[in-house]
């Protein structure tokens, strides 16, 4: 296969394959290692940075963390006030019910007391008219001598009879 093509041939082409080689090396060190070299930079600037957020977001989420375990317990302190003041409420208004069912009651007790009152004025006015009207009667009845000596008989016939 290479029986045609000679040793300084081959080594020519060698020549010109590491000329080649070298002056791609040349051109890329020249022109393109630069902005390799910055691309790099940049990634391991941009890496850096990343990592120091990263340390930065890990302290706040910590510090988040703390947070809400101080506001879940400033919120099972509320809500344990919130349960108190609920029962002292519930006592307060229980005490109130109370009061009022006792304050009506004497009330009603008060206005038992009126009524029996009342009747018993109305029954001792009633009383007083009666016996006034009952005495203008006798007196009216008995004006006249005669009519009270029959009375008077007739009250001690009817004793003597007993």
């Amino acid at each position: 296969m290479f029986g045609d093509i000679s040793w300084l041939n081959i080594g020519f082409r060698l020549l010109n394959f590491g000329v080649v080689i070298a002056v791609g090396y040349y051109l890329y060190r020249r022109y393109m290692y630069a902005q390799v070299e910055q691309t790099i930079q940049e990634q391991e600037t941009l890496q850096t940075g990343l990592e120091e957020l990263g340390s930065i977001l890990e302290g706040q989420i910590a510090e988040l963390d703390d947070e809400l375990l101080s506001q879940d317990r400033y919120a099972a302190r509320l809500k344990a006030k919130v349960m108190e003041w609920q029962q002292a409420v519930a006592r307060q208004q229980e005490k109130e019910q109370e009061r009022r069912e006792l304050q009506q009651q004497r009330l009603y007790e008060h206005m038992q007391q009126l009524s029996v009152y009342a009747a018993q004025r109305t029954q001792r006015r009633m009383l007083e008219q009666a016996i006034i009207k009952a005495e203008q009667r006798l007196k009216e009845r008995f004006s006249s001598p005669a009519e009270q000596q029959r009375y008077i008989s007739e009250i001690f016939s009817t004793l003597e009879r007993i």
